[in-house]
């Protein structure tokens, strides 16, 4: 949409998964290195559209949802760095497994 705002609508075959994405720029790097780091904040919600047999899901039981800052910065035109903490959340999960440990909310990095 502009330099800054970029929104996304996906679909993909693995239980036939529709979701919206955004990714705003919040500070970008110049040249100058008066701004030394590029950071983004990038946020999306997905939701699970198969005719599941064996469930009946809700709407709401369907969602799930992920957010993440993207934190980079360009040393060279050979060589740049990114970090990106990230949350997400999925409203259902099932359990496959009799000693499996279930956990809705997860935290990562990249």
């Amino acid at each position: 949409i502009t330099d800054r705002l970029d929104i996304g609508v996906g679909r993909t075959s693995l239980e036939n998964m529709v979701d919206l994405r955004v990714k705003y720029v919040l500070l970008q790097q110049l040249r100058s290195d008066d701004i030394p780091i590029q950071i983004a904040l990038k946020g999306g919600v997905g939701i699970a559209t198969q005719k599941e047999r064996r469930f009946d899901y809700s709407f709401t039981e369907r969602l799930n949802y992920l957010a993440s800052v993207l934190i980079a910065r360009k040393f060279s035109d050979q060589f740049s760095l990114q970090v990106s903490p990230m949350i997400s959340h999925q409203n259902t999960v099932v359990k496959e497994l009799p000693n499996e440990s279930l956990h809705n909310t997860l935290f990562g990095i990249g």
